[in-house]
């Protein structure tokens, strides 16, 4: 039976425990590597297995929330379980049990994100806690790389010890978005001093998180010599990117960061999201490259992604999308499946009134907030107007609707500062009726056909590669 997921990360799904899944319950709470800080025994017998299996089913049934089954996406491996229990009103404490053979890969990070931005994004919770047994300080610099603070030593029944303590608070609900709408200089030595100058003008503004506009360790410059796009392409781990992971760790903002990256099958045209922590969570390569263009010579990307960004105002499921990909609706439609919050869109063209009115509907139709960071004035071709729609079209107790863009910048070099109500886009995403509320998928087979008939077939595209 395939197993359904109601909340997914790049590699792993979340689902819910039920009766028929004892089998993994023992595979995961008998084994002594897994269960030797959690319990005073180092292991449970099984009956403690199904007294253990029938409280995390009790508690789906009454409080919504479990720890959480979690499975290997590419795999449908049983990876461990993570999630929230009830600490109180509002309040939820947050665990995780990995096997052995998931530890070491960034797993634990990447599920504990996902079970905070739920917390927080689907149960409007007010704050989480948790704890650790003393010995296990992985689990306590994970905590804090988490955002989570230190609060004291509690008595943990279980192990019959005090385990160090931690909390986080939801604090401020909005997310600040700015937009680095900067023309680029004529060498990568010169974006790297411009960008990490105004990155730093960016924390001052009070962002949280910093966007460049489409491509800019090169300035969307692609030459048509093979040999110079290869020598202008940086690689998404070498020093250009290292700089802005340490301005970023440094400022503790996010920073989306977009590159001509190297890779092994061509260049391609990335955006790598850089967490206040300076970490990259979130790598994304242009999927609808213009092959009509000098992006011909680019490697699209293969897959859209989210991730969940770690900010001051809680964890956000942030995706994106770079500039053509903007004219697809699949592009954003897939993102809001995934449950991006967010969508962050790096920009190199003119954004006039029908690339506008895109963001516009996919920001309407989605139930998501975007954010479009453009070149101004002085780049070929582009012409500023980044811009940001919150993707909130009604308000309670109002008539009518509203105009969703928070900011339109006009054409000058500058910094354009974007405040997303997240408190806001959660309440209106749960009531409203857009998003994935009403749709038929069962009907929208022809979507996924490759096949393209005229007045639509285009020499210059590329196959689809099955």
């Amino acid at each position: 039976m395939k197993r359904e997921y109601f909340l997914t990360t790049e590699r792993l799904g979340f689902s819910w425990w039920t009766g028929e899944d004892l089998e993994l319950a023992n595979g995961l709470w008998e084994d002594p590597q897994v269960c030797r800080y959690i319990c005073a025994a180092g292991q449970f017998s099984d009956d403690e297995v199904r007294k253990r299996l029938a409280l995390e089913m009790e508690n789906g049934q009454h409080h919504h929330v479990q720890y959480w089954p979690v499975f290997e996406l590419e795999t449908g491996r049983l990876a461990g379980c993570c999630g929230l229990r009830t600490h109180g009103s509002r309040t939820y404490e947050l665990g995780i049990h990995l096997k052995p053979e998931f530890w070491g890969r960034g797993i634990a990070a990447e599920a504990c994100r996902a079970a905070i931005w739920y917390a927080f994004g689907e149960l409007d919770a007010e704050g989480l806690f948790a704890g650790h047994h003393p010995d296990n300080q992985r689990s306590g610099k994970l905590l804090e790389r988490l955002g989570f603070v230190y609060t004291g030593n509690e008595f943990y029944s279980p192990t019959g010890l005090y385990h160090p303590s931690y909390e986080k608070r939801r604090g401020r609900r909005s997310l600040k978005t700015a937009l680095l709408q900067i023309l680029p200089g004529n060498s990568l030595e010169e974006n790297l001093e411009k960008g990490l100058f105004w990155c730093r003008e960016a924390k001052k503004a009070g962002a949280d998180l910093a966007l460049f506009p489409e491509m800019w360790s090169s300035g969307y410059d692609i030459p048509e010599s093979v040999e110079e796009l290869e020598h202008k392409a940086v690689a998404a781990d070498g020093p250009f990117v290292k700089v802005f992971a340490n301005a970023a760790r440094e400022l503790s903002m996010a920073i989306g960061i977009t590159i001509l990256e190297q890779y092994p099958e061509g260049p391609r045209n990335t955006l790598l999201l850089l967490d206040r922590h300076g970490e990259c969570v979130l790598s994304y390569a242009k999927v609808h490259t213009c092959d009509f263009g000098d992006e011909c010579r680019l490697t699209p990307g293969e897959g859209f992604h989210t991730a969940d960004l770690d900010t001051e105002a809680g964890a956000v499921r942030v995706g994106a999308m770079i500039c053509y990909d903007r004219e697809f609706p699949e592009s954003a439609r897939i993102l809001m499946l995934m449950g991006a919050e967010i969508v962050l869109v790096p920009n190199a063209c003119p954004m006039e009134i029908n690339r506008l009115s895109q963001l516009r509907g996919r920001a309407y139709e989605n139930m998501i907030g975007i954010a479009t960071c453009n070149y101004p004035q002085g780049k070929p071709d582009c012409n500023g107007h980044s811009s940001a729609f919150d993707g909130v079209a009604y308000l309670p107790g109002e008539e009518g609707s509203r105009d969703m863009c928070i900011l339109e910048a006009d054409g000058e070099e500058g910094l354009w500062l974007a405040e997303f109500d997240l408190e806001l886009l959660r309440s209106y995403r749960r009531q409203e009726v857009h998003g994935n509320a009403y749709r038929r998928p069962e009907l929208y087979g022809l979507l996924t056909e490759d096949t393209v008939r005229p007045p639509f077939v285009r020499k210059d595209r590329r196959k689809p590669v099955l």
